[in-house]
């Protein structure tokens, strides 16, 4: 058994949250999902947004981020490496986003995911997470 630490983010974390972040776009093919460096280093040192890593072994496994609005959390980007899925790792990620989110006071949690993402529907179901309609996300590539 592996232990997993879940700590802020730092700068030296982007390159292995990009690579992760790749992968998965290559494994689910979502087209429209290019992040680079520069998407994620807006999550560190900003008081409107943050990042949390999943760690073993002085490893980056997984992350999670949120924005901040108002009265709510706003999750867009999440990710764990297909070799370490399936052990409550986004589990632990999203239970140190509750715990942000309640010592924020916020009201409420918000992301979305794919139809095909099976295990977030799952985990978000067992976390009680509700769905709030059928969501549908346009895009066009123009290159």
């Amino acid at each position: 058994m592996f232990k997993i630490k879940i700590r802020k983010a730092k700068f030296e974390d982007i390159k292995r949250v990009v690579e992760i972040s790749k992968n998965l776009r290559q494994l689910e093919n979502y087209p429209n999902q290019k992040l680079g460096r520069s998407e994620f280093e807006k999550f560190i040192d900003n008081r409107y947004a943050f990042m949390y890593i999943a760690e073993t072994e002085n490893k980056v496994v997984g992350y999670i981020t949120a924005f901040r609005s108002d009265d709510y959390l706003f999750l867009p980007f999440a990710a764990v490496d297909k070799k370490y899925r399936r052990r409550g790792i986004a589990q632990r990620l999203l239970e140190k986003v509750e715990s942000i989110a309640k010592k924020e006071k916020r009201k409420y949690i918000l992301f979305t995911a794919y139809e095909s993402n099976k295990p977030i529907h799952q985990l978000a179901k067992k976390m009680g997470y509700k769905s709030s309609r059928r969501l549908f996300q346009y895009y066009k590539l123009l290159s």
